[in-house]
């Protein structure tokens, strides 16, 4: 059964022959009702706190829970962010290894084709040297020949011409020689040059005149 304060402090008892005294019984009464307003009214502000407590933990939790979902968002974004910058980073060393192998070709072409070009200059200055040698490698057997063929020649004309005077003084004495040397044609001389006598020297591929001086006659 549930009794209440005000049951308490409103119960009567029927007096009874030696019992308990009703003074002290109402007196108790009141301080019972009174302890347990107390009591009632410390339950209702336990009850009013818990409610705060409830209503706060309650508050904490979706704190927490947005806190959490904050937290797990912003990982996410991390993560994401993380990811977003490796793919990023990835796609730009291989562009940056894409350029570097671009330019370090091109490089490698032009470094070719320079060292082609060298190569080719090189061979056309090689080829035009050895050219050069062998055009003046033949002039210069050309010239030797020349020289061996003007050197027989003109060996063969002192011979003759050698012949020829020993010839001419056998012939011919030194007293008679004056006279036939004056007896000879003469060839005309320019102004200033030596009174000469001509001989034609026979038996020589080209005619060689021989001259004397009129002193040595």
């Amino acid at each position: 059964m549930k009794i209440s304060i005000a049951d308490i402090r409103n119960q009567s008892f029927e007096k009874a022959f030696r019992g308990y005294e009703p003074a002290q019984v109402h007196s108790f009464l009141g301080e019972l009702s009174n302890e347990l307003e107390r009591i009632a009214d410390d339950n209702k502000l336990l009850k009013m706190q818990l409610e705060i407590a409830e209503k706060e933990l309650s508050r904490l939790k979706e704190v927490e829970m947005s806190l959490f979902r904050t937290l797990k968002s912003a990982e996410e974004n991390s993560a994401r962010i993380t990811e977003q910058a490796q793919e990023m980073a990835e796609t730009y060393l291989k562009d940056s290894k894409a350029q570097t192998e671009e330019i370090l070709q091109e490089a490698q072409r032009k470094a070719g084709m320079l060292i082609q070009d060298a190569e080719n200059k090189a061979k056309y200055l090689q080829e035009e040297a050895v050219s050069s040698i062998k055009e003046y490698e033949r002039e210069c057997r050309a010239l030797e020949k020349h020289r061996d063929l003007l050197t027989g020649e003109i060996r063969v004309l002192i011979g003759n011409l050698t012949e020829t005077l020993e010839k001419y003084e056998k012939k011919y004495p030194r007293e008679n020689s004056r006279e036939r040397a004056d007896s000879m044609p003469q060839q005309e001389t320019g102004p200033g040059d030596d009174e000469q006598k001509t001989v034609r020297v026979k038996g020589s591929r080209n005619p060689a005149l021989i001259r004397k001086n009129e002193n040595n006659s």
